[in-house]
């Protein structure tokens, strides 16, 4: 027999479901998940900018001086 079969999906993928609004439904939360995605990449995106500019302010000879030159200072407790 003919089956009555809906076929949604986006990027090469294929969804078959018994109605358009299952498809629609499944589109819809493919779009939710891939912007889940897209924000926590851009979040591991600016964290990793955020480490390597801390890095870089730590191997800065004029930090590095100053700490030096504060010598045990920088060990004593503010309490």
């Amino acid at each position: 027999g003919e089956k009555n079969e809906y076929v949604g999906g986006f990027g090469g993928g294929h969804l078959h479901a018994e109605s358009f609004e299952a498809v629609q439904a499944h589109e819809e939360e493919r779009r939710r998940l891939a912007a889940e995605v897209k924000e926590a990449r851009a979040e591991m995106k600016r964290e990793r900018a955020s480490l390597k500019e801390r890095a870089a302010g730590t191997h800065d000879a004029g930090v590095w001086t100053s700490s030096l030159l504060r010598g045990d200072e920088r060990f004593t407790s503010t309490d």
